[in-house]
């Protein structure tokens, strides 16, 4: 937790908050817009190009366990943000000693948990290997909020190591957009949670300070760029590509990162670990991301957060998991209450359905600042290829150029094709280890990895690639040393048929020409291959958006020469590191901001991209000038309206508004629908103070029937007097309209009466769904339902379509009828389990205080259900020794059932003074027959009171009076425990009890 500072806002001059508009590396010659061709591409055409490889992990049975113990973040939070070091020292130690005491408790169960990571400041929990009986008793303590699967994450990016050479594709490497003049983000710390950092690197020297290691801290101190156990040739690039976007100056062309005053920590989450088949490779798990957040809020682990990093980008995404309530996702928050702005990728898997979107985690928790990429390359080159096979021409088009090197003149060349599929280098080789594609045009298959086939054929010779199978982006592959030749694809067809060719002896031929200049189809637009919402809560995600396509960056190593390696990548983790890289501009200037502040500024004042979706964009373009001069914050920056069905549907979202600067000033709230749906605001106008805050409410409502489109979004403009607006996106899907949840229900005046060796048949409809003749075996022959209107008790909440993903992996223990104005909870007990409740009628739900509250069991005119001694469960009452407590005041049992008079506290629960002639004065609370057993010898009635709070039945004394014993709610155990149990006892209360116990006249007994 950081002190808040109390600096005042600094005045800015409206010409010196500006934003540079993104800076091609070569610039080519203009040409007229009419007469330009435009290359888009798909999603599609960018697998294998963007996110690296994944490889599969097997994580074995790690788990998450999240405590409901309060971490020192929530404890900060809960403290209005203020906290001393010795209160955050002390909340750090609860936190830790509260999974010490669970750890404790369930060793004495025999589990024994070894514990990998422990955390105590963003999260109050720990990760570790558990099998199932261990999750399954965690799961059930109360100690314990949720055990959560551990995932597996990978770099969001992949990257191309060619830079500062001639003949280069025009768009093949951009510098990030974003700066304000004279601010540099000087004294603002970036956690980097990524792979290890090459900090010798000269492009990032004197901005990378000390690291941590997460993966393997036993075997190496910092976070260096570690090379492959496997093989040397190989390094972990991802953390230095994002450090060099983030801080790196002085490199070829000019280029440098966003904020090159800022200083980065570089935390090791992300390294060569063993992969499914013993392999290695670079991955990440989502407990090393948390304790890299951790230390991103406390890196000198003292329990003290004041030291926190300001921004922590989150450089890995574990796919399709936008869960809003993993431990992921809570830890960002925890780190959000510490004051440390969180960013993280959208993720690099394309646009998804129209509901839940393919948002990668940690990018779906609502904390996250989550970044989606564009492509900001105007031009594109494409160059004309010919195919021929003997006298037919089997294509003759202009193609994108996929790769970043062009061909001085044009070349025809035989094709050839290697033995296997291509990604092995050994298929490009013959038995004799010579190169199958040397000195010609390899055409390869693309495969799921296209990059390593082009690179391995390359390396074989090749004086050009030919891919088939995947339409290439133009300019997909960026700038590659590993790729120096001419790389194009052609459609799986024309490739199939050069192959049948080759196969037949035959000598297909290749015609590569002189490239040509095009417009970038996909210019200005979120890039095809970065994930779309929206998020499993129905939040809109991403927030905002940020170059990402062939940023010009550093590389981790050296070339052959020497020289520093330099070259492109392409992803939403580096769209992420662009954007944190402004916040860490804004940071600088504006002092007093907090981390939720440079949440909703960079993301509510974005330039919404035209054409395109909110689900994809969130806000829109980052624009940090416009950023810089907003006064007006607002929480959340994204809203979750839900889906909506039918006529009538409604929800309700709160926005907090905070004004941030040193002046008053009034807000003007406008929102727009679409068709029948309305967004109504209330209040529509409010005033704040400096430093003041408020809170508004946005009901989102349909009338009618929901739009065509199938969904409708827009934003709700928060319009500040004399100031920059602020825009907060929503989308809302729609269903179809719910049905009745409770169908055919009618009164009835017929009987029956339970029992327990018959069975019964009955008849329900819920959610128009009938079940009729369902047969309940005996000792389940009774069903009650409950049913709770959404206004009372229990609010469904559930508006989607279908029930919002949730991160645990146990489903809910109870299922809710979504959708619809009532929830039905259905349970099957036996009938001697069953106790007397108030019945519930749709009425008393929805007065819930004028139910019925009235207990049967204490009524003196309605007598008690009689149970047999079996089906009684054990309920002893806690004794001292062999002598019963009395009741307490206020715990008298229940009296007897003649009569209607009042009971007297002073006989003990009992209508009367049972004191009876010749016996003691005591009150009688022995165990008796039940139900015309015969009753136990007086000499087993050795526990004087065993039973007393137990017993229901009538006792005949000497002198023949009837004396009747309250049922309790607990009952008797059999007699073989009480026999055990007089056997077990001390003989001077065996002497006692028989001289008291013995036989008189007309006593059963004699």
């Amino acid at each position: 937790m950081r002190t808040p500072r109390l600096s005042e806002v600094r005045n800015l001059a409206p010409a010196a908050i500006i934003v540079l508009a993104a800076t091609l590396l070569v610039v080519g010659f203009g040409v007229g817009g009419t007469r330009q061709r435009s290359l888009g591409s798909q999603a599609s055409s960018w697998r294998g190009l963007v996110g690296g490889a994944r490889p599969s992990v097997e994580v074995g049975q790690r788990m998450l366990v999240v405590l409901k113990a309060p971490s020192m973040a929530q404890q900060v939070a809960a403290h209005g943000g203020f906290a001393t070091q010795q209160q955050e020292h002390n909340w750090t130690r609860a936190a830790i000693a509260a999974q010490k005491r669970l750890l404790t408790q369930l060793s004495i169960h025999g589990i024994q948990i070894r514990v990998e990571f422990s955390f105590a400041r963003v999260l109050n929990g720990f990760s570790a290997p558990l099998d199932a009986r261990a999750v399954a008793l965690l799961e059930r303590r109360s100690e314990v909020a949720g055990v959560y699967p551990v995932r597996v994450a990978y770099p969001a990016s992949i990257s191309s190591k060619l830079l500062g050479r001639e003949g280069i594709a025009l768009g093949a490497g951009s510098l990030p957009s974003v700066a304000l003049p004279g601010y540099d983000g000087r004294g603002v710390t970036i956690a980097l949670l990524d792979t290890g950092v090459d900090s010798a690197h000269p492009y990032l020297r004197g901005r990378i300070l000390s690291g941590i290691n997460v993966v393997d801290p036993d075997v190496r101190s910092g976070a260096p760029a570690v090379v492959d156990p496997a093989d040397s040739s190989r390094v972990e690039e991802h953390g230095t590509e994002m450090a060099g976007l983030l801080v790196g100056a002085g490199g070829p062309g000019g280029i440098s990162g966003a904020a090159t005053g800022a200083s980065v920590l570089p935390i090791r989450v992300a390294g060569w670990q063993r992969d499914l088949k013993g392999s290695w490779a670079v991955y990440s798990r989502t407990d090393q991301l948390i304790a890299g957040l951790e230390r991103a809020v406390d890196p000198n682990l003292d329990g003290d957060a004041h030291d926190a990093a300001r921004i922590a980008l989150i450089g890995v995404a574990a796919s399709y998991a936008a869960f809003a309530d993993s431990p992921e996702a809570r830890a960002i928050l925890g780190a959000l209450d510490l004051d440390t702005l969180v960013v993280a990728p959208a993720g690099n898997d394309g646009p998804a359905g129209p509901g839940y979107g393919s948002i990668a985690s940690p990018g779906g928790a609502p904390a996250a600042l989550t970044v989606g990429a564009v492509d900001l390359r105007t031009q594109a080159e494409e160059v004309p290829v010919a195919v021929r096979s003997g006298l037919q021409l089997l294509l003759d088009r202009r193609l994108p150029l996929a790769g970043a090197v062009v061909s001085e003149h044009p070349v025809a060349l035989e094709l050839a094709s290697p033995r296997g599929s291509g990604p092995d280098p050994a298929d490009f080789y013959n038995g004799h280890g010579l190169s199958l594609v040397a000195g010609r045009a390899a055409l390869i298959r693309a495969g799921s990895d296209p990059r390593t086939a082009i690179e391995n054929a390359v390396q074989a010779g090749a004086r050009a690639v030919v891919v088939y199978g995947i339409d290439l982006p133009a300019g997909g592959l960026g700038l590659d040393e590993a790729v120096d030749v001419p790389v194009v694809s052609v459609p799986a067809r024309v490739g199939e048929l050069a192959v049948a060719s080759l196969e037949r002896g035959g000598h297909p031929v290749v015609s590569i020409g002189l490239p040509d200049t095009a417009r970038n189809g996909t210019s200005a637009q979120i890039a095809p291959f970065s994930s779309h919402g929206l998020a499993f809560d129905g939040r809109v995600k991403p927030d905002v958006a940020a170059p990402g396509v062939v940023l010009a960056t550093a590389e981790a190593g050296r070339n052959d020469d020497g020289t520093p390696r330099f070259g492109t990548v392409n992803g939403s983790s580096a769209a992420a590191a662009v954007l944190t890289g402004a916040a860490a501009l804004l940071a600088q200037l504006r002092t007093d901001l907090s981390a939720s502040d440079l949440k909703s500024l960079l993301a509510g004042t974005a330039s919404p991209l035209t054409e395109t979706s909110v689900t994809a964009q969130g806000g829109g373009l980052v624009d940090v000038g416009a950023a810089a001069a907003t006064e007006l914050t607002a929480e959340p920056d994204t809203l979750a309206f839900g889906n909506a069905r039918g006529d009538g549907w409604h929800s309700l979202e709160r926005l907090t508004l905070h004004n941030v600067s040193s002046r008053l000033f009034r807000v003007r709230i406008r929102s727009v629908g679409q068709g029948g749906l309305e967004i109504i605001a209330k209040p529509k106008h409010v005033r704040l103070k400096p430093g003041g805050s408020t809170t508004v409410a946005l009901l989102a409502r349909l009338r009618g029937a929901p739009p065509s489109a199938g969904s409708a979004e827009g934003a709700v403009l928060l319009l500040p007097r004399g100031s920059q607006p602020l825009r907060i996106p929503w989308a809302i899907t729609f269903g179809k309209p719910a049905r009745a949840a409770l169908s055919e229900i009618a009164l009835s005046a017929s009987s029956f009466k339970p029992s327990d060796t018959s069975r019964w048949h009955g008849s329900t409809s819920s959610s128009g769904a009938a079940s009729s003749g369902s047969a309940c075996s005996p000792g389940c022959a009774t069903s009650s339902r409950a049913s709770w209107r959404s206004a009372g008790a229990r609010p469904d909440r559930a508006r989607s379509r279908r029930e919002p993903p949730r991160a645990g992996p146990l489903p809910d223990r109870a299922r809710r009828v979504a959708d619809c104005r009532w929830s039905v909870h259905a349970s099957r007990s036996p009938v001697s389990h069953q106790v007397n409740r108030p019945i519930l009628t749709p009425f008393a739900a929805l007065f819930p205080r004028l139910r019925s509250t009235r207990d049967h069991s204490r009524s003196a005119r309605v007598p008690p259900p009689r149970k047999p001694l079996r089906d009684r469960p054990r309920a002893a009452r806690p004794r001292r020794g062999h002598l019963c407590d009395r009741p307490a005041a206020g715990e008298h049992p229940a009296g007897v059932q003649e009569g209607a008079r009042r009971l007297d506290p002073r006989d003990a629960g009992r209508r009367h003074n049972p004191g009876l002639r010749g016996l003691p004065g005591h009150p009688q609370r022995r165990a008796r027959a039940v139900e015309g057993r015969p009753p136990l010898p007086p000499g087993r009635h050795a526990r004087r009171g065993q039973g007393a709070g137990d017993v229901d039945d009538v006792e005949v004394r000497p002198d023949e009076h009837p004396v009747r014993r309250r049922e309790g709610r607990r009952r008797l155990r059999p007699e073989e425990a009480l026999a055990r149990r007089a056997r077990a006892d001390d003989p001077p209360f065996h002497e006692r009890d028989h001289q008291r116990d013995r036989p008189g006249e007309g006593h059963p007994g004699s």
